[in-house]
């Protein structure tokens, strides 16, 4: 009998959840008539991709840029040096603006100004 007042629970509280984030109506539906494997279908589908992409993603890139933070301007300057295009040039200078090396955004972006960009 516990466990029916357990899966009542869940359905309502994921139900709640769907309606609150303003998912398709159907998940309600699909919470409500499956008892338990709606309740289990709702989270694999919806609720666990967002705990996986939504905060841990953002504190696991905390972490390495705090374990490594000269890693993105390394890359960034990499990648410029293999393959020089605008979108190379331009990566790698906002990461030098955000650093604070102003003289190394001018060295990067001068070669840019050609043709009818030049002076």
């Amino acid at each position: 009998m516990p466990l029916v007042g357990i899966d009542l629970l869940f359905q309502v509280l994921f139900a709640m959840h769907a309606i609150r984030t303003g998912r398709d109506r159907y998940w309600v539906y699909l919470i409500l008539m499956l008892p338990g494997i709606g309740c289990l279908i709702y989270f694999l589908a919806e609720i666990l991709p967002e705990l996986i992409h939504g905060p841990g993603k953002k504190a696991h890139k905390r972490v390495k840029k705090a374990l490594d933070p000269g890693k993105e301007y390394r890359d960034a300057k990499y990648a410029l040096e293999t393959t020089p295009t605008i979108a190379s040039r331009l990566n790698l200078a906002q990461i030098c603006m955000a650093r604070g090396d102003y003289d190394e955004v001018i060295a990067v972006l001068e070669p840019a100004l050609t043709g009818q960009f030049s002076q």
